[in-house]
């Protein structure tokens, strides 16, 4: 079996496992998103320790769990970020670190980056958070139509090598026409509403895969995992997701004080 036929297998049962837990109910949307964000800090993590970094999964595993349940349960979120400073800022004190101070950064980042936006759209709305998901995956169907067969000028060389400027702005128009589409579909909020969203979770998938890619570099890895077949790991296939729940939770906010 071929690699294009083995990708777009995986790729298939992928979107489908996700459109129907996030279409089911509630408990299993917030199972799915949790899954996402607590597999991506492991792999995120994992990365790390593999290059001889003391990172701790097992802390930063518990405290995403806490993260997840405090949200579910509507705790107050800055409670429970707060006694995980404490306790990790004490535990560091008796772990007898060469770099105690690298440790918690990795660890903190791993969370932000990962944890922290899956958090976010277990808070949004069903129809939210689809508009994140199938905007980002339009602007990666439009980049990369028009990146393999008009793409000539680098984007971000120093990162990544196949993307190019022709395939930005193909993924960019083809994710405010989906938000327009958008719009005609589900006749929520307004054609403008959904077109800058789109526009605004268009570049910043975009950001979020070269950041993925800054820090695999950093690191000398090509894929984050193998966890799944054909797309390499879920920092791979979610990179971008992570960044764009971010940016639609901002945009979002603004919009409606506008």
């Amino acid at each position: 079996m071929n690699k294009l036929l083995v990708r777009a297998i995986s790729g298939v049962i992928l979107v489908a496992v996700i459109v129907v837990s996030l279409w089911c109910n509630y408990y299993t949307r917030f199972s799915i998103l949790a899954l996402i964000g607590l597999a991506g800090c492991w792999e995120f993590l994992s990365i790390y320790r593999s290059k001889g970094i003391n990172v701790s999964r097992v802390f930063c595993t518990l405290s995403a769990l806490a993260l997840f349940a405090a949200s579910f349960f509507e705790i107050q979120l800055a409670v429970v970020i707060a006694g995980i400073f404490i306790l990790r800022a004490t535990l560091e004190l008796y772990s007898k670190s060469k770099k105690p101070f690298e440790s918690i950064a990795y660890e903190s980042l791993a969370l932000a980056y990962t944890v922290f936006p899956m958090i976010l759209m277990c808070g949004f709305e069903l129809i939210y958070i689809f508009a994140v998901i199938i905007f980002v995956w339009i602007n990666d169907i439009g980049a990369y139509i028009v990146g393999s067969t008009f793409g000539k000028r680098r984007l971000f060389p120093r990162l990544s090598p196949k993307k190019s400027w022709e395939g930005f702005w193909g993924g960019f128009a083809l994710s405010v026409a989906g938000g327009y589409g958008f719009f005609v579909v589900t006749e929520a909020h307004t054609a403008y509403y959904w077109m800058v969203i789109a526009a605004f979770i268009s570049i910043s998938a975009v950001i979020g895969d070269l950041f993925e890619s800054m820090l695999k570099r950093s690191c000398g890895i090509k894929d984050s995992g193998n966890v799944i077949p054909g797309h390499g790991g879920i920092l791979d296939r979610f990179d971008a997701m992570y960044f764009a729940a971010l940016v639609f939770y901002v945009v979002d906010y603004v919009t409606k004080l506008i």
